[in-house]
């Protein structure tokens, strides 16, 4: 940067003796030095020989090896204000002398590197200054090796398309460039198939911010145009709040995919459960309305308290994910199919056995009440549904009452005087226990899923435990506590059509769901050992 003044005044008169006009420059070092013709010394001022130069480009060296942000500062004087401005004021200068900027970075960006060389992201340095400079902070920062070198912004301009792609892929420390430098290697990194984001403060910055996956501005020191042109601002200008933000971002998709899983998982057993349970010609184990409490309360209170879940281990530690990765990757899409194919075996087996349990048959018409005498039929459902002529009835009278269709029923009313109805009031009695079992085991399975899921891939229940999320051990008690007052409760009885079922029906749908539990540990095991999803595995920086 150039300004011109007029020499006013006797302290500026002896600084500038001589001269109406001065112009004084500031800028690079090195600039300075090549266009400079003399230099001020404390004496006088002597021409700047070729000596001189290699002495004064030492010590900018010597400066930018410290770390020092080095700017050089030189003028010359003029006759008369000039009417334009042009290159050739920069020129033919008197070089005055050298000032170092310590501009080190926050203690926290070394560790916030190392972060991200650990989750496969790699950062590299593209600035304008000093190429000893930015090499320095580079070093100190982790970004580059003791044994790496900086690639200047002319030398970037000497490169062939290969070369570049190949300093692209092996340089992580490019010094004294332009902003088109910038804009070219962002394209080029692109080009590589990575994701790349760039950071930029500077109105400069703008067509780089702007071509990069996500622009980054600075919020304090960045310009608006910068700002326009980018995804994401640093409200703290912190390199920190972007690995921060990283985390983030793999910890919520992390339980959009438990989400995804649980809920399609669980939709996918009951799915199953309704339509097998009709190809096999059972009776329908679930009502509309049982569903549907299914579907608000025990897919509900989980399925939110999953959104809570923190960061898991090992999550900055992990490769990146393809741009073109399924959210079914991973074996997320097997898991659904498998779990939703187990729990639909389980309800269906618990709901078949719970016919057993009372001495019925689900996959009679009838469900073998004909069999039973009136006094059994009678605790199954209810002394007023059964007739009082029940046990004087043969079995062929029996089964014509229970109504297996229409006309047997018409044809038994005719044939039975004062006989008021068929008895498909009686079978829907005689169903609510084995259809508040499968109710049951399918609520459980679906909290002891979750309670696995919730956990990750990466790490079994018995190591998490709740311990990251009080939340989720709140919703699954409250879930199982409400379906427990589903079963218990006369009014909700009445309501969701459901039975009181014994201590061993209990425990055996309980047992359904600790045996979820055990396979979608033994699933992750799996997946771990053949996917190799090993969250102490540490990513290489290849992103």
């Amino acid at each position: 940067m150039t300004t011109v003044h007029q020499v006013v005044g006797a302290t500026a008169s002896r600084l500038f003796p001589g001269a109406e006009y001065v112009a004084i420059t500031k800028g690079a070092p090195d600039r300075l030095i090549e266009w400079s013709a003399s230099e001020q010394t404390p004496d006088s001022v002597v021409d700047l020989s070729e000596v001189r130069r290699t002495d004064w480009q030492q010590r900018v060296d010597s400066m930018a090896n410290d770390g020092l942000r080095v700017l050089g500062i030189a003028w010359r004087p003029l006759e008369k204000l000039p009417e334009k401005v042009g290159p050739e004021i920069e020129r033919e200068l008197e070089l005055i002398g050298l000032i170092g900027i310590l501009d080190p970075a926050r203690p926290e960006a070394k560790v916030a590197v190392e972060r991200a060389c650990e989750a496969g992201i790699r950062t590299i340095m593209i600035t304008g200054d000093h190429v000893l400079t930015a090499e320095a902070i580079a070093r100190d920062l982790g970004i580059i090796r003791e044994t790496d070198k900086a690639i200047t912004g002319s030398e970037l301009d000497d490169l062939s398309a290969d070369e570049l792609e190949r300093a692209a892929r092996q340089t992580s420390c490019f010094a004294r460039v332009s902003p088109a430098h910038k804009l070219r290697l962002v394209q080029v990194l692109q080009n590589q198939n990575n994701i790349v984001a760039m950071t930029g403060d500077g109105v400069n910055d703008a067509p780089a911010l702007k071509q990069a996956d996500i622009g980054v501005a600075m919020g304090i020191t960045g310009a608006d145009v910068s700002k326009g042109a980018s995804e994401m601002i640093l409200t703290d200008d912190n390199f920190r709040s972007i690995v921060a933000a990283i985390e983030e971002g793999r910890a919520i998709y992390d339980n959009i995919k438990k989400f995804i899983k649980y809920m399609l998982s669980s939709n996918v057993g009951e799915i199953l459960v309704m339509f097998v349970a009709l190809l096999i010609h059972l009776p329908i184990p679930l009502l509309a309305i049982q569903i549907l409490w299914i579907n608000l309360v025990t897919d509900g209170l989980p399925a939110i308290a999953l959104g809570f879940e923190p960061a898991e281990k090992g999550v900055m530690r992990r490769r990146p994910r393809p741009t073109n990765e399924s959210i079914f990757a991973g074996g997320a899409g097997i898991h659904i199919v498998l779990v939703g194919v187990l729990i639909a075996i389980l309800t269906l087996i618990s709901y078949v056995w719970g016919y057993s349990t009372i001495g019925l048959d689900g996959f009679e018409p009838s469900l073998g009440l004909e069999q039973l005498d009136r006094q059994s039929v009678a605790e199954l459902a209810g002394a007023e549904a059964v007739p009082a002529a029940w046990d004087d009835w043969s079995a062929d009278a029996r089964v014509a009452f229970l109504g297996a269709n229409e006309s047997e029923a018409a044809g038994f009313l005719e044939e039975h005087e004062g006989v008021k109805d068929p008895g498909r009031r009686l079978l829907a009695q005689a169903e609510r226990i084995p259809r508040t079992i499968a109710f049951t085991v399918l609520a459980f399975t679906q909290m002891f899923q979750v309670v696995a899921i919730h956990a990750g891939d990466r790490t079994t229940f018995w190591q998490a435990g709740f311990k990251g999320n009080p939340l989720m051990f709140w919703a699954v008690l409250s879930t199982f506590a409400l379906q427990l007052i589903v079963i218990y409760m006369p009014f909700f009885q009445s309501l969701f059509d459901t039975a009181a079922l014994g201590l061993t029906h209990v425990v055996a749908s309980v047992a359904a769901g600790i045996l979820v539990l055990f396979f979608v540990e033994i699933e992750k095991l799996f997946f771990r050992r053949f996917l190799k999803l090993d969250a102490s595995a540490t990513a290489p920086a290849t992103t």
